[in-house]
């Protein structure tokens, strides 16, 4: 069987792109956390893109386009997941965006510097039944960490094409692209099926069971049984996903099948508390549940592919640049000081554009408001075309002068953080801290901005995890927070009328922490901080741009 890579894909269709476009083809692009999706998203679609919430969740779905000679290719970019197991709302929403809309074409992008973890989600995906392209993306830091990646034997093992990039620098996204296009004008799988990862003989048996009952209940169609391959739900069953309840009202058929099933299996059988279905196999002792023998199985599989196409090779040149700055910025006693000077100039930085927009805006639309304030000035004083003219300047100024330089600067400000590796480290460097306040580590960031304005303050609770979090974290920056200008007020009128600063501030903090507290344990907030550590790089100029 010929090797499906990504050259040999281009270059058997570069002649059939210019053909005529057909429909709209949608593409997926899936991936963990801090791989580059977002960059990747941006290299494909640049500014013609929206993003929003998935309904009924809060987590933000990014969509695009981008036009080829196949026609008009819709992409979206999925929130960054681990698993396909539904344990928080990225993952729900990942799972619903692949199983509840009509994908074409899964784009997985992989961190070539954890091929074994990032592996997994490859795993679960092929279970799915749709074509696939896997993309590896910062091979340059893999190289940089002494690992060659063959790439070929990887296609081959898949029997996916494999991709390698550079998305920071553009490197592979022309073949990315291509690749794409050519999917698009075929539309069938690039690799002629998706080769599902075969588990154990006792899980495959348990799988084929679940199987065959599924598909003599529920009806296929297209080569699914409503949004699922019957593969797919099988193991979906297995693993007892929290997305059970949607499973069940997206298949009424299931709660009595699996009832069934869980009758039949656990007959003789000491069922364990909390296991999947009883499975005959269940290798729990006492009370303990053990590992799904689904997602152990994967896991190995995984690892065992990385180890027969990852080399490892001695580092013998002296840290980049690059490493040095992460070993400053990871190590407390250093890291501290320099992320606490970082979010200084975040302060600083939204201040002084604050300061600029109210000198210069008025300077630009000065001659629009003397215009409206002279028309106001030939009605009669206090009739109701005089108070609404007159009201005009201030609703022309107050936008351009506050509102848009302050979310400007706020989102310049988290995308720079963001894209170049700075906001975790943060995060993680005040997680003790903001676990006394009953709050994730990412909270620091709002709160901090909030002390120079609370509109950029409010802004940055997005990222927050949690909804409880949020709003929380909103509702310290409403009562007990001043802004940069409340501060200036206060300072004033306590040193007019001779009061205690100390006692006024102190006052302040006092109140700010037992609310923190209060609200932190009345909404139960998530404390716990499960942050993965990104590369620090630098950040993409037109990725910066596009996402301001």
């Amino acid at each position: 069987m010929p090797n499906p890579t990504a050259s040999t894909v281009v270059k058997e269709n570069q002649e059939t792109l210019r053909a005529e476009p057909s429909r709209e083809f949608t593409v997926a692009l899936v991936g963990q956390p801090n791989v580059g999706k977002s960059v990747i998203m941006n290299l494909l679609t640049g500014a013609r893109v929206m993003v929003s919430n998935y309904p009924g969740t809060t987590v933000e779905v990014t969509k695009g386009y981008f036009l080829s000679p196949s026609g008009r290719i819709t992409v979206i970019d999925t929130p960054g997941t681990y698993s396909l197991h539904s344990d928080t709302e990225e993952q729900k929403a990942t799972q619903r965006v692949l199983l509840e809309t009509n994908i074409d074409l899964i784009v997985n992008i992989t961190d070539a510097r954890n091929l074994p973890r990032n592996l997994y989600l490859t795993l679960q995906l092929l279970d799915l039944n749709v074509p696939m392209v896997l993309v590896l993306n910062q091979m340059d830091m893999a190289k940089e960490a002494g690992l060659t990646i063959d790439t070929a034997a990887l296609a081959e093992t898949l029997q996916l094409p494999v991709i390698p990039m550079v998305a920071a620098k553009g490197e592979g996204y022309e073949k990315l692209k291509h690749a794409i296009a050519a999917a698009a004008y075929t539309r069938e799988n690039i690799s002629a099926k998706p080769i599902p990862v075969a588990f154990s003989p006792q899980v495959e048996s348990v799988i084929s069971t679940l199987q065959s009952h599924i598909e003599k209940t529920i009806p296929e169609e297209d080569g699914k049984h409503r949004l699922h391959p019957s593969r797919a739900l099988a193991v979906h069953l297995m693993e007892h996903d929290t997305l059970d309840e949607d499973l069940f009202q997206a298949y009424p058929e299931l709660p009595g099948l699996v009832e069934e099933l869980q009758a039949n299996v656990a007959v003789n059988q000491s069922q364990c508390t909390g296991c999947f279905r009883g499975c005959g196999f269940c290798p729990a002792a006492d009370d303990y549940h053990p590992i799904l023998p689904t997602c152990l199985e994967r896991t190995q599989k995984a690892q065992a592919i990385s180890n027969s196409v990852v080399k490892h090779t001695q580092v013998s040149s002296p840290d980049s640049i690059r490493l040095r700055i992460e070993k400053l910025l990871d190590h407390p006693p250093t890291g501290i000081p320099i992320l606490a000077f970082v979010a200084f100039l975040a302060i600083k930085t939204t201040l002084s554009i604050l300061d600029f927009a109210e000198a210069f805006v008025p300077w630009v639309l000065g001659p629009l408001v003397n215009l409206f304030s002279s028309l106001a000035g030939s009605f009669t004083k206090g009739s109701l075309a005089e108070i609404i003219i007159s009201a005009v300047p201030e609703g022309i100024l107050l936008p351009f002068e506050v509102v848009m330089p302050t979310m400007l600067s706020i989102y310049l400000i988290m995308a720079l953080l963001e894209d170049s590796g700075f906001m975790p480290r943060i995060a993680v460097m005040m997680d003790r801290a903001m676990s006394f306040l009953r709050l994730p580590g990412q909270a620091i960031i709002p709160i901090v901005l909030g002390f120079g304005c609370r509109a950029p303050g409010v802004l940055a609770t997005r990222t927050l995890s949690g909804k409880a979090s949020r709003l929380a974290v909103s509702t310290l920056l409403a009562i007990p927070i001043p802004c940069a200008a409340t501060l200036g007020i206060i300072t004033g009128v306590g040193k007019a009328f001779g009061a205690s600063l100390r006692v006024i501030y102190g006052s302040i903090a006092v109140v700010f922490v037992l609310l923190a507290r209060l609200v932190g344990r009345y909404l139960e907030t998530d404390q716990e901080l499960i942050l993965e550590i990104p590369p620090i790089r630098v950040p993409s100029v037109k990725a910066q741009v596009i996402l301001v």
